[in-house]
């Protein structure tokens, strides 16, 4: 088109550019929806267990008519999967629409755009786990208590001082009948609360999990922003120009500062590098802001900031520190810089 081409840049990996971005989103998915799935899984434990001792009288009055064991479990399995069914037909397009909106957020910032733009997007592989989440997890977890309440007697059925009490507690009796007689409900809440001790510790670990989600998720946001305006307080410029040849700084200066709106104006030094470690070919780039820089904020995570009058010496940043994580403060890095190699030192990130 007859446009002169200043710089060209390259890239060799096949990978989306923001690959890590959405693998990071991924495994924060992942590993809420499994605490997720847990989360229910004792939820439908716990309630199909109080189910079954609710209907253990009733059980024994199928038992005494001639029910058979097996028919009753199939019973309480058709409950577990007609209400599976249920969650399902919510779940698939609820499940699809969220997704949809999530993704329809995100990909812009990650400068991509959306293979399929229905706003409730089916796919079968989805579809086939969440078919798995809502029919199969949840007869497992409550197979257990199913196949227990199911074993029960006709006689053990109809002892309802048995079944009412589910067993004696000496010390928390004592510490019941202490209560006068007007506090009944105070009597019958504790009662019941400690009466099955695997219930109460399955309720408290169901209770916990949730709040753990909870703090998870705030602490996984919490850190997210503060990464994010960690690497904003790197470079915090609104507008950054590069220059097709060198020019005086206060050239530039004299004829940025003079635009409306512009508050501050600084020169950066830049110029790309290549690193050469065991045959293994690297392509960097070298900013050197001013030792003043009011733009950046110098603080390292580890080590220190460049000091005045200090040469071939640089603070790497997180990028690079992930494909050497290893380096430490006083290691030293060759870099060649327009055809000459020099070593420079590292001394901090």
């Amino acid at each position: 088109s007859g446009r002169i081409v200043y710089t060209t840049m390259t890239n060799t990996d096949a990978d989306q550019p923001f690959r890590n971005y959405v693998e990071a989103i991924d495994v924060i998915l992942l590993f809420i929806g499994f605490l997720v799935i847990v989360l229910s899984s004792s939820l439908i434990f716990n309630t199909m267990n109080a189910l079954m001792t609710q209907h253990v009288r009733q059980i024994g009055v199928m038992k005494l008519i001639g029910a058979q064991r097996g028919k009753i479990v199939f019973m309480y399995i058709s409950l577990v999967l007609i209400f599976g069914v249920i969650s399902l037909l919510i779940a698939v397009p609820l499940g699809a629409l969220g997704g949809s909106l999530m993704s329809r957020r995100l990909v812009p910032i990650l400068n991509g755009y959306l293979i399929n733009t229905s706003l409730i997007p089916l796919f079968l592989p989805v579809i086939l786990l969440q078919g798995f989440v809502s029919l199969i997890i949840p007869l497992i977890a409550a197979l257990i208590p199913i196949l227990q309440g199911s074993r029960i007697s006709i006689q053990k059925a109809f002892n309802s001082q048995k079944v009412a009490n589910g067993g004696t507690i000496q010390s928390l009796d004592k510490f019941i009948v202490r209560f006068s007689p007007k506090d009944l409900i105070k009597k019958l809440s504790l009662r019941n609360t400690f009466r099955k001790k695997e219930r109460l510790i399955l309720t408290l670990f169901t209770l916990s999990l949730g709040g753990s989600m909870f703090i998870a998720v705030f602490n996984v946001q919490l850190v997210l922003f503060n990464q994010i305006d960690r690497i904003i307080s790197y470079d915090s410029a609104d507008i950054g120009l590069t220059m097709t040849k060198e020019y005086r700084v206060e050239e530039i200066k004299k004829v940025t500062e003079s635009i409306d709106g512009v508050k501050v104006v600084e020169a950066w030094w830049t110029s790309p590098a290549v690193i050469n470690v065991d045959g293994q070919i690297i392509n960097v780039d070298l900013i050197a802001p001013p030792i003043d820089s009011g733009l950046v904020n110098k603080e390292a995570t580890f080590g220190r900031w460049v000091l005045p009058n200090e040469l071939n010496t640089l603070v790497v940043n997180d990028a690079f520190y992930n494909v050497y994580p290893f380096l430490e403060p006083g290691d030293v890095i060759p870099l060649e810089v327009d055809g000459k190699t020099q070593d420079w030192r590292v001394v901090g990130n």
